[in-house]
């Protein structure tokens, strides 16, 4: 079986387009409300682009109150030397 990093990465993930999600800002109806946001997964790939710290920042700081964030990551994604 190929390693992770030999083998050719097969997404149906959709490269992410930041022109695209400028197009529309959610209305923040209840701004003290505690949220924890299900899952988030960090990608760095040229297939489906960037999408590390700083951008989950940026997107987790537009007004809602996110309390916490699950890490969710995939198979792909993790070195074969460590734990998921």
């Amino acid at each position: 079986m190929p390693s992770a990093s030999t083998a050719t990465a097969i997404t149906s993930h959709l490269p992410v387009r930041q022109d695209w999600l400028d197009q529309r800002r959610e209305e923040i109806i209840e701004p003290d409300l505690p949220i924890v946001d299900p899952h988030h997964h960090l990608v760095d790939r040229p297939e489906t682009g960037r999408y590390l710290l700083p951008q989950l920042l940026a997107d987790i700081g537009t007004g809602h109150n996110i309390t916490a964030t699950v890490l969710s990551r995939m198979a792909l994604d993790v070195p074969r030397d460590r734990p998921c």
